[in-house]
């Protein structure tokens, strides 16, 4: 836990390498990111991490987005970015839903939190 926040040469931290490994579960990123929250890796808004850039401005977020574009979609990696998105919207004060659409798209729905906008 207390290398959470530690970045590799290049800036990764091990949110980056979950998130784009396939041999990582989805419930490891969810532990890194509550890990990174706890110990608010990306500061107090950070989300836990996922707002983190390496040097090639790659987050969390994008690297999961990246591998869902280029290889696809499946029950793993979805996982994954409703972990990784759900932090994101929550520290920056908005409650995330996702869901799949009619015609088969992904969709996400993002409320505001009244009670993250009253702190």
């Amino acid at each position: 836990p207390e290398g959470i926040g530690e970045t590799n040469y290049i800036g990764y931290l091990p949110l980056h390498r979950a998130a784009y490994s396939a041999w990582t579960s989805a419930e490891v990123v969810k532990l890194f990111i509550d890990y990174g929250i706890k110990h608010n890796v990306g500061g107090p808004r950070g989300g836990g991490g996922v707002f983190v850039s390496t040097v090639n401005g790659v987050t969390p977020l994008s690297a999961i987005c990246d591998i869902i574009t280029h290889k696809g979609a499946n029950e793993e990696r979805w996982s994954k970015f409703c972990y990784i998105t759900s932090a994101a919207a929550k520290a920056k004060g908005f409650t995330c839903f996702h869901g799949h659409h009619p015609n088969n798209s992904i969709t996400t729905t993002l409320e505001t939190s009244s009670e993250l906008q009253e702190q």
